[in-house]
């Protein structure tokens, strides 16, 4: 957090309209764009009614992450109160009165849910998973170790996996493997993170003590390993039913993924994993290997004439 932003909380000037959207964390809506990945991989993002459900998707994600997040920092009003970084969060700040906080939650929660369940039945359940999931993680399970990796790492998984049924395209294996395996590598590495930042013992999460670096870097490197290998393998089966061109670039494309997940797991070695989405959106490296990754990919599906579904 920065000065300013401490500084304006302390002073009383932030007003409640600005609290509301801090709270509701704007930054992390990027991982929303997780739904995206299933349409763009299906080949079938371009079809007729695919674009609006899948935005839909995005949308009811986005509400309800940002009503998730109005759950946490009511329920945790006392302890980010007694927190030296957490106490200008804007509920604890008082600058959100706690029961609007909850309020807030609940609408986030129940709109997102009604823009789920206008899309289709496939993408409503992945959304109401998603929310006993982490209403349960809320609740105390973000305190238990290994689960606490599994139910973020599954609000990653559940977001790929309602933009697949948005299209709406069965997920191939290879498909529920990339994204159960780069949701830990992404997982593992803010936690990791987290430690390097403030330590073990300063951690602002009690399950922090749970964990070891050493650990924590298991994780991430099978998760590396396993998000490679299901990347080649679905690239490879898709460049089996593709031609000319198309099958050239879904080879090639291997190349540059490798690439990219060097890159995040070398920042992740390095402290930078506490924000994955401060990677995405500002390491100049990750995104142009990632954005060299996403155009052969592009290429190899939407060029071909047989690589479509995910």
């Amino acid at each position: 957090m920065s000065a300013e932003t401490a500084d304006d909380m302390v002073a009383g000037r932030m007003s409640m309209p600005r609290g509301i959207l801090k709270t509701a964390r704007p930054k992390q809506w990027v991982k929303n764009a997780l739904v995206f990945a299933g349409p763009v991989a299906s080949g079938m993002l371009f079809e007729a009614g695919v674009i609006p459900r899948t935005l839909l998707t995005f949308l009811a994600f986005t509400l309800m992450a940002s009503g998730v997040y109005f759950l946490n920092d009511s329920r945790d009003v006392v302890e980010d109160r007694a927190h030296p970084k957490k106490k200008y969060r804007p509920i604890a700040a008082g600058v959100i009165p706690v029961p609007l906080g909850y309020t807030l939650a609940g609408l986030g929660i129940g709109l997102g849910l009604a823009l789920m369940a206008v899309v289709n039945a496939d993408v409503f359940a992945m959304g109401v998973i998603y929310v006993l999931i982490n209403v349960g993680y809320s609740l105390g399970l973000k305190n238990v170790a290994v689960v606490d990796l599994l139910i973020v790492a599954g609000g990653f998984m559940l977001r790929a996996l309602a933009g697949a049924f948005a299209v709406p395209s069965a997920p191939s294996v290879w498909f529920n493997l990339m994204t159960l395996f780069g949701s830990l590598l992404l997982v593992s590495g803010k936690r990791s993170g987290e430690r390097a930042e403030v330590g073990s013992d300063g951690a602002t999460r009690k399950v922090q003590s749970k964990y070891t670096d050493s650990y924590l870097q298991f994780v991430r490197e099978f998760s590396a390993a396993g998000l490679l290998m299901a990347y080649g393998l679905m690239a490879y089966q898709k460049s089996g039913i593709a031609d000319g061109a198309a099958e050239v670039a879904l080879q090639v494309s291997i190349i540059p993924f490798l690439a990219t997940i060097m890159l995040l797991v070398q920042r992740m070695d390095s402290g930078g994993g506490a924000s994955p989405e401060d990677l995405v959106l500002h390491d100049r490296g990750v995104q142009l290997a990632g954005a060299i990754w996403v155009i052969c990919f592009m290429l190899g599906v939407y060029l071909g004439s047989g690589a479509v579904g995910v």
